[in-house]
């Protein structure tokens, strides 16, 4: 049924993501299942681009994987293993610190759905391909963590990953022209698919925080419940140059900022 509040819709967001978790935090054949599902989907993504598919059809491979598989070797494994290992400032359900892997394979599990329901219009194969690769450049950077970024953070960050795109150009361009050209077409930003990633992407932190009752934002950042509600409102300001058409989203964050401010704050006082 649909949904037709932020309250319902996060409600239903929850379940969902912890569904999600729940599914790909096991280990499988010694790792993590999150980290494998990446490397198969980035392959299979770059296999099928390679063989003249379309990015749609690509992505919409991925929906149809399952959460299990054999240890094969592919040709992007280097690459996806880097990606999958960078470790995060977000703390998974046993208080480690999360992977790319396992914060990639739930973001696409979770906004596609999201955009079957909300937002038809979008391709959920692109959206897919988007949310899989969405962070592949901190394969040679790493996280840096955004929330309380300064204005001259930001700029560094920025100048770190055009960088770190330029890299992956070099080492995986001529073999992959179209699985490069995918992750420049996200950081560009040049589609209502990625946009609509990016702006999801801004969510998704907050299932971690909501979980781990503001570890990261307690111990981490040092915030306070005033201090965590200003560095949102920030955060929020620079997400206006690709959040503009996704207001639903953003109200679904508000709802779910507020939940996480009270089992962080208000609980704990």
């Amino acid at each position: 049924m649909r949904t037709n509040t932020s309250i319902e819709r996060v409600d239903q967001l929850i379940l969902r993501s912890d569904a999600i978790y729940g599914a790909i935090d096991p280990e499988f054949d010694g790792e993590p299942r999150a980290k494998r599902m990446l490397r198969v989907g980035i392959n299979t993504l770059a296999l099928s681009l390679r063989r003249g598919e379309s990015v749609e059809r690509a992505g919409a491979r991925l929906l149809t994987l399952p959460n299990v598989f054999a240890r094969t070797k592919a040709p992007l494994d280097e690459l996806s293993d880097m990606y999958a290992d960078i470790r995060r400032a977000t703390h998974d359900r046993d208080g480690n610190l999360e992977t790319d892997a396992r914060h990639a394979i739930h973001l696409m599990k979770l906004a596609v759905p999201y955009a079957r329901e909300f937002y038809p219009e979008l391709d959920q194969g692109r959206i897919a391909a988007y949310a899989l690769i969405h962070d592949i450049i901190e394969a040679y950077v790493g996280d840096v963590p955004s929330l309380v970024m300064t204005a001259e953070q930001e700029q560094q960050k920025q100048l770190d990953e055009a960088q770190a795109l330029i890299r992956l150009h070099e080492e995986y361009g001529e073999e992959w022209p179209e699985f490069i050209a995918l992750i420049e077409s996200y950081e560009a930003l040049d589609t209502p698919e990625a946009c609509f990633v990016k702006t999801f992407d801004k969510l998704d932190p907050g299932f971690t925080h909501f979980y781990s009752h503001g570890a990261q934002l307690k111990s981490h950042y040092g915030l306070s419940e005033d201090s965590f509600y200003v560095a949102i409102d920030k955060a929020t300001q620079r997400m206006q140059r690709y959040s503009g058409e996704y207001g639903q989203i953003m109200e679904d964050r508000d709802e779910l900022t507020r939940r996480v401010a009270h089992v962080a704050f208000k609980n704990a006082a």
